[in-house]
C-alpha cells in the first residue's frame, strides 16, 4: 500500500538527498524514466458511460476544514475517506485537507486534497510546478490548460521512487480561489496504473471547488 503520499514525500525527499548515486546508477535510474513515459498512457478525457458512472461512482462533499476550503470529489465506490481532519506538511507548505483511499481488495489508489494560502498571486500551473519540485516528482506527461482570464493550469501525471524500489505514478491537478491554491492528487503502484489510468483521470478532472 501507498500510505500518505503527500505527507511521506517530504522524508523520502530528505532521504534522498542524503544518498550519493554513482555515473552507472543516475544514467539507469534516468533510462527507467524514459522507459516509463513511453508506454504509460495520459488520457484527457473520460472513457466511461454515464451509466457506469452512476454505478461504480459516488460524489464526495467535504466541508470539514471551513466553508472558504469547502470543495466536492467524484470517486469510486470502493474509495472512502480515512481522514478528513487538516493536516499541515511544513516541509511542503501544504495542509491536507481529506485523504481517500481504496477499500476493498481491488487495485490499490490513493487520493489526497491539499492547499496553501499564499500571500501574492501566482499562475496556478507555476504553484503546481513548485511543489512537484519539492515532493521530488519526476513529471512523465502534462497537459496545460488555459482559462479565458488568462490564468494556466496544469493536468500533470509523474513518478517517485521509493525507498521500498516502487514506482508510484501520480496524477495531479490544481484549481484556485483567491489566494488559496488546491491541488488533487490520486496516486498508485506502477504495476496498477494501467487498469486505473481511466479513473484517476476522472476523479482530477471531476472535483471542484464550492467557495
Amino acid at each position: 500500500m501507498i500510505r500518505i503520499i503527500l505527507a511521506g514525500a517530504a522524508v523520502a525527499l530528505l532521504t534522498t538527498s542524503c544518498q550519493m548515486k554513482t555515473g552507472n546508477e543516475v544514467k539507469k535510474e534516468e533510462q527507467k524514466q524514459m522507459d516509463i513515459k513511453q508506454d504509460i498512457n495520459f488520457p484527457l478525457e473520460t472513457s466511461f458511460t454515464n451509466d457506469y458512472l452512476v454505478k461504480n461512482f459516488w460524489k464526495a462533499n467535504y466541508d470539514s476544514a471551513g466553508e472558504k476550503l469547502a470543495y466536492y470529489v467524484i470517486l469510486p465506490k470502493n474509495v472512502k475517506a480515512t481522514k478528513v481532519e487538516p493536516e499541515l506538511v511544513k516541509t511542503l507548505g501544504l495542509t491536507i485537507i481529506g485523504q481517500y483511499s481504496t477499500i476493498d481488495q481491488g487495485a490499490y489508489m490513493e487520493v489526497q486534497v491539499a492547499y496553501e494560502s499564499l500571500s501574492t498571486k501566482i499562475q496556478p500551473s507555476e504553484w503546481l510546478g513548485d511543489k512537484l519540485k519539492t515532493m521530488n516528482e519526476t513529471i512523465l506527461k502534462q497537459h496545460l490548460i488555459t482559462a479565458k482570464n488568462g490564468e494556466k493550469y496544469l493536468d500533470v501525471l509523474t513518478a517517485k521512487k521509493m525507498k521500498d524500489g516502487n514506482d508510484i505514478i501520480s496524477r495531479l491537478t490544481v484549481l484556485k480561489s483567491d489566494l488559496n491554491y488546491f491541488t488533487i492528487k490520486t496516486s498508485c503502484a506502477r504495476k496498477d496504473y494501467k487498469s486505473l489510468a481511466g479513473t484517476m483521470q476522472h476523479i482530477s478532472s471531476n472535483w471542484g471547488l464550492k467557495s
